[in-house]
């Protein structure tokens, strides 16, 4: 009877999360055709109001996201971390998916923090943007800068980096629940 209710239970949260990252992947859909490709575009994207000093920005530069869906879906990763990590039975084992996912987590915050870096210049660039003058130097660096980077995040090898993160973060989030439930069942 309580395995019953275990697998009810089971199939509801996987439904749930299920209609969470769908509802998540509609609401971080790409709406815009892109980044600007050009210092033109750019100065366009972040022309400022010379009368409020206050940014004119395009609504789809205001809901622009990272978001693109990966090669590999959510259920697909899922087998593949419970073919390679399947529940644990013994106290060894729990050690050793410990040991990997204390590897495998020094892997994703260091991955992580370099996408972290490379977001974080965008939105101080950002606002740097708005506090020059359009016809300035350091206006035209910056804007330089700004275009730079968004050809990085628009490169493969970031999306790369980017959707490795992704599989990451499901692996970690994997092993947490089998270690979890060991420890739940062991009490």
């Amino acid at each position: 009877m309580s395995l019953l209710l275990l697998d009810t239970g089971l199939v509801l949260l996987k439904a749930i999360v299920m209609v969470m990252v769908m509802m998540l992947m509609f609401v971080f859909q790409d709406i815009g055709p892109g980044p600007p490709t050009s210092f033109t575009e750019s100065k366009r994207i972040c022309h400022q109001n010379k009368s409020t000093g206050k940014s004119r920005r395009s609504e789809q530069d205001h809901y622009e996201t990272d978001y693109t869906t990966g090669s590999e879906s959510c259920d697909e990763l899922e087998e593949d971390w419970i073919r390679e990590y399947p529940p644990i039975t013994s106290d060894q084992q729990r050690k050793l998916y410990k040991r990997n996912f204390d590897t495998v987590l020094q892997e994703y915050k260091s991955l992580q923090a370099e996408l972290d870096e490379i977001n974080k210049e965008l939105s101080r660039l950002d606002k740097e943007l708005d506090d020059y003058r359009e016809e300035s130097e350091e206006y035209m660096a910056a804007a330089a800068e700004y275009n730079r980077l968004k050809q990085v995040k628009g490169s493969a090898d970031y999306k790369s980096k980017r959707n490795y993160c992704k599989q990451l973060k499901s692996k970690l989030s994997h092993i947490k629940k089998m270690v979890g439930d060991y420890d739940r069942r062991k009490t």
